[in-house]
């Protein structure tokens, strides 16, 4: 059985230690905008070259073949659950939360680290719900070898607008995550390179940034650059990746911002995004 170590090595390329992560995990939710296919779409994924993906166990189960390959990209599976609909497909607000698959199941389709999440502006008894689940995850994580990753991110009525992206609340969010146990952090991007560095730099475990709501690819690009360039290790862009209607193009502009150093405005002309 791999090491954590050796595993949490396989969620970054080997040469430069970043990674872009190209999540699929969003159908538990119901038929999403552009994961129709998700077989296909990941088929396509991974032939543009993605260093990893983010899946549900049902489709870490039947995309189980496309990782057979000793280059495959790396698998995170997403091991918790939000109940957010009475009617599927429909968004009626959180009403409760529970872990809908687990590590073992992780070790046993050798995927390389699992993920929880800690949103934040949710009610007390949620926000402790979720506390709680990361903490059994870190435990079983820890017998098992498998690296766990943290998502800490803002969700729910109760925490005001201006607050969502404050550098401060992200910095605190990240700290408990990793205080708890996290591995590895796929944390909300703010726009201040100079503080984003300080916290990347105090936290000690690799960062990658999450994508957000479907947005101005051009805006997406940039933060992708200004994040590497601040010290996040990657990526972890779904919505704003396979809901653009060129998606290969938007792969491959992320490829060069993380790995090959191009600035956003570039690659935008080179795969004619704008």
């Amino acid at each position: 059985m791999r090491v954590r170590e050796d595993r949490i090595k396989r969620l970054f390329r080997e040469d430069d230690g970043l990674a872009v992560n190209i999540p699929i995990d969003h159908g538990i939710g119901g038929v999403r905008k552009g994961l129709e296919r998700p077989v296909e779409t990941l088929e396509k994924l991974i032939k543009c070259g993605i260093d990893g993906t983010l899946l549900q166990f049902g489709m870490v189960k039947v995309t189980d073949h496309l990782f057979k390959d000793v280059n495959s990209p790396s698998r995170m599976l997403t091991l918790d659950y939000r109940q957010y609909w009475n009617i599927p497909g429909r968004r009626d607000g959180i009403f409760g939360c529970f872990l809908s698959s687990s590590v073992e199941q992780a070790v046993k389709y050798d995927c390389d680290a699992v993920k929880v999440a800690m949103p934040y502006g949710l009610d007390y008894k949620l926000t402790e719900d979720h506390i709680k689940m990361i903490c059994e995850v870190v435990k079983e994580g820890d017998k098992c070898d498998m690296p766990v990753v943290v998502e800490p991110m803002p969700m729910g009525k109760d925490i005001p607008k201006e607050l969502k992206n404050d550098s401060q609340v992200i910095s605190n969010a990240c700290r408990i995550a990793v205080e708890l146990g996290a591995d590895v952090l796929k944390a909300p991007y703010f726009e201040d390179k100079d503080l984003f560095r300080e916290m990347v730099d105090n936290l000690k475990v690799p960062v990658m940034i999450l994508g957000g709501s479907p947005r101005d690819i051009k805006g997406v690009l940039q933060t992708a650059q200004d994040a590497i360039e601040a010290g996040a290790r990657g990526v972890v862009f779904g919505r704003n990746v396979w809901q653009h209607p060129k998606m290969e193009e938007v792969v491959k502009a992320l490829i060069d911002i993380v790995h090959n150093k191009k600035n956003a405005e570039e690659t935008v002309k080179k795969y004619n995004l704008g």
